[in-house]
């Protein structure tokens, strides 16, 4: 799985047109100004803000409504929880020996 970054845009003009690349390549998004794009994405964007602690999300904490505060501390606590290991990720519902849910 590729990791996921929260990326926050800031109101205002848009001269390169950044906004409708993370709108095309956006995983999720709140709000028009948070998106959840893979890090490929970021990496061709210079100047965005990738909100990836706490810290970043209280610096631009005031610029965001409360559902897009909301939307950025979950996937923040997402982050942090990290992924299980599910019995039988990955394997077909009919894997000898799997007992699907």
């Amino acid at each position: 799985m590729t990791e996921e970054v929260l990326v926050f845009l800031p109101g205002g003009e848009d001269p390169a047109g950044a906004r409708a690349r993370l709108e095309r390549g956006a995983i999720q998004s709140a709000g028009g100004r948070l998106f959840i794009v893979a890090p490929t994405l970021l990496a061709d964007e210079p100047g965005l803000n990738a909100l990836r602690s706490e810290e970043d999300l209280r610096a631009v904490a005031a610029e965001l409504s409360e559902a897009e505060q909301l939307f950025a501390r979950a996937f923040l606590a997402r982050r942090q929880a990290g992924e299980e290991e599910r019995p039988g990720e990955g394997l077909p519902w009919d894997t000898p020996g799997y007992e699907a849910p």
